[in-house]
């Protein structure tokens, strides 16, 4: 039965890692699926829902009774009822449930929007961790390199072919290349902890060297859809601050009764806003006028903004595919390191040249990092 387990339990284990690998999309996902501040956001959006949700019935209607001991006594007793319920226009006409509803509908867009916000940034924080893991692959193979070339120099110093100096230059070769991981390393351990706080504390696996094919939300559409409305929200302000204008009516009934007396019958009464409404519509037709002006501002910022994107995302691609092109043509690593076995380069040109190669190929990563950075805000505005 032991033996049978043994594998069984070896299986399992192998078949759970404890960090498995992620695609950036998934990635993604799990930090919208986690992160605590748009949960938060999102249960304040609510109750702000269920707020809006208040006050959207007509008043209460009021109950009154009065009793009245008569004197002389004979006279008997009195007994007064009244019961009277007010009627507002905005209320009446469903004017204030519409407003409330638009306003739910501006807290859902802009909940919208902060996901779209936070969405964005954790899709560049991608991009840059991407770049990081290519330059960390290519300063390993760098690494292995200059590690080959420190022990063909140890070697050679042993058999008297080459100097101590020449030993020594390629090991500070080594140690620059070692920093320099260990630099990436750091800013690569930053990025991950930054994408563990957006996952709501849950630690993200990702070494992938290839920019994934990334396509966020278009905070664009979003943005004109709440501006849309909150337009709607300032014209139906406008609209119930007219109607506050209009006459409150209450309607009741009325009883009194005395000794061999009874009277019943009904009341009607008017509220009339004179003063106390009078700057209201003022401030809601200012409100509206700014809110509109806003809404074309920001029409304008993004027509802009997203013009100004795409010219810097088609640079960096020119720049970036250049570099691909120069380097493709440029000398190899293997051909100098071969020149430098054949003793046709010295081991401080072989430096040199490594040296010039490595400084291309890292414009080269920068140039791509560049261009992906900007076609990732360049998606979120188009």
């Amino acid at each position: 039965m032991r033996n049978l387990l043994l594998p069984l339990i070896l299986f399992i284990a192998g078949a759970q890692p404890a960090s498995a690998q992620q695609s950036a999309e998934d990635i993604v996902q799990s930090i919208l699926l986690n992160n605590t501040t748009l949960k938060a956001e999102a249960d304040a959006t609510a109750a702000s829902q269920a707020e809006n949700l208040t006050g959207l019935t007509l008043a209460d209607p009021e109950v009154e009774f009065n009793f009245f001991w008569g004197s002389p006594h004979d006279i008997g007793n009195r007994h007064d009822l009244n019961i009277t319920q007010c009627f507002d226009y905005a209320t009446l006409f469903g004017m204030k449930r519409r407003l409330a509803r638009d306003r739910n509908e501006v807290l859902n867009l802009e909940q919208q929007m902060r996901r779209l916000t936070l969405e964005g940034e954790a899709r560049q924080s991608l991009v840059e961790l991407t770049y990081l893991n290519l330059r960390q692959a290519q300063q390993d193979e760098r690494i292995a390199t200059a590690q080959s070339l420190v022990q063909k120099y140890q070697q050679a110093v042993k058999q008297g072919d080459a100097t101590r100096l020449e030993r020594d230059k390629a090991q500070l070769a080594l140690t620059t290349l070692l920093a320099e991981r260990d630099e990436l390393a750091i800013e690569q351990r930053k990025l991950l902890a930054r994408l563990r706080m957006m996952n709501g504390g849950k630690a993200v696996a990702y070494t992938a060297t290839a920019y994934d094919s990334l396509h966020a939300g278009n905070t664009r559409q979003a943005t004109m859809e709440l501006l849309d409305a909150q337009e709607r929200v300032t014209d139906q302000e406008v609209r119930n601050s007219q109607a506050a204008n209009l006459p409150e009516l209450t309607l009741g009934y009325v009883s009194e009764i005395t000794a061999g007396e009874k009277f019943r019958g009904l009341t009607l009464g008017l509220s009339i806003p004179l003063w106390s409404n009078r700057a209201g519509v003022r401030s809601t037709r200012a409100r509206q006028e700014a809110q509109r002006s806003q809404t074309q501002d920001v029409r304008l910022q993004f027509e802009q903004q997203c013009q100004s994107l795409k010219e810097d995302m088609e640079s960096h691609r020119q720049l970036a595919d250049r570099l691909r092109q120069t380097l493709a043509q440029s000398t190899t690593l293997s051909l100098l390191k071969r020149a430098l076995d054949l003793g046709e380069l010295s081991l401080l040109d072989y430096l040199q040249e490594a040296s010039l190669l490595y400084d291309l190929q890292d414009k080269a990563l920068q140039a791509e990092h560049d261009y992906q950075q900007a076609r990732c805000a360049w998606l979120l505005v188009k």
